[in-house]
């Protein structure tokens, strides 16, 4: 932003406006990040010469980029500078389908993955299929309601990435351990309906939170879903003490979960994920 300050909504070296999102199912009052945003007048005007150098870097260092929060190249919170909270924020749209029309022509091979979780209006949906890059479905945002939740496993098209949870996201054993009795009963339901549909073990007749658990991760990858990403702590059933990040907080335990390397001699955890992986023909096999 001190470099380059034209790219960015500011005024006398302080930004006007800065980012964050509205109250959702992580926090009441938002989350402010507080960091600038981007003035889209200015990259129209530039042919997005920015975010193509930006986009083409991320290509020579990773095979796939997933763009986080994506639904802000359609429209973005925008808070007023110096608030304490997001409430008071307003959608501002952003020339996403220009950006990324643009991208496709300069850049033809990038491989990108859709954050497309939280708010979504029609104007983002557009954006999303014009774009045609996979999205994310997240397990746990849909194994608790109704089955015709765009996130319930059954419903996964192909061109998508499919996860128990996020960062942001409990443990699904965590997860499972905070449910109330109305959303653990529908959990049952939709659970036992995965099992007879995939085929999977079923569920023994007092079943704990890593029996369910077991049967998510195991029908996550059973799904229609291209890609699905299990974190190693769904793998092991760890309970909430092993979450990542508890959004909108500053707790000492926020990104600070380690893995002793000696786990990766368990036989029975690579023994799992190896079965796991080739029931549901997910092994590459080589070339």
């Amino acid at each position: 932003m001190w470099e380059n300050p034209e790219l960015f909504l500011v005024k006398n070296g302080k930004p006007t406006l800065v980012a964050g999102v509205p109250p959702d199912y992580f926090s009441k009052t938002g989350q402010l990040w507080g960091n600038p945003l981007y003035n889209w007048t200015y990259h129209k005007k530039t042919n997005f010469d920015w975010w193509i150098k930006r986009l083409a870097h991320n290509a020579e260092l990773f095979d796939t980029v997933r763009i986080d929060h994506f639904r802000g190249f359609s429209a973005f919170w925008a808070v007023p500078y110096g608030d304490e909270t997001a409430v008071n924020g307003k959608w501002l749209n952003a020339p996403g389908t220009e950006l990324f029309d643009t991208v496709k022509e300069r850049i033809p091979d990038l491989s990108i993955i859709v954050e497309d979780l939280g708010t979504l209006d029609n104007r983002a949906r557009h954006l999303i299929t014009h774009v045609g890059y996979p999205n994310m479905k997240i397990a746990q945002f849909g194994l608790t309601g109704d089955q015709n939740n765009e996130h319930y496993p059954l419903n996964y098209q192909k061109n998508c990435v499919a996860y128990t949870g996020t960062h942001d996201n409990n443990t699904t054993v965590g997860f499972l351990r905070t449910l109330r009795k109305n959303n653990r009963n529908n959990l049952i339901n939709n659970i036992n309906r995965l099992i007879d549909v995939y085929k999977l073990k079923k569920l023994p007749g007092a079943p704990t939170s890593k029996d369910f658990a077991n049967s998510i991760v195991a029908a996550l990858l059973m799904s229609n879903a291209d890609t699905v990403i299990i974190p190693l702590q769904d793998y092991m059933l760890l309970d909430a003490s092993a979450r990542i990040n508890t959004p909108s907080t500053l707790s000492a335990l926020n990104w600070s979960f380690v893995i002793d390397e000696r786990v990766f001699d368990d036989f029975d955890l690579s023994d799992k994920i190896g079965v796991l992986t080739i029931r549901s023909d997910r092994n590459i096999q080589p070339s």
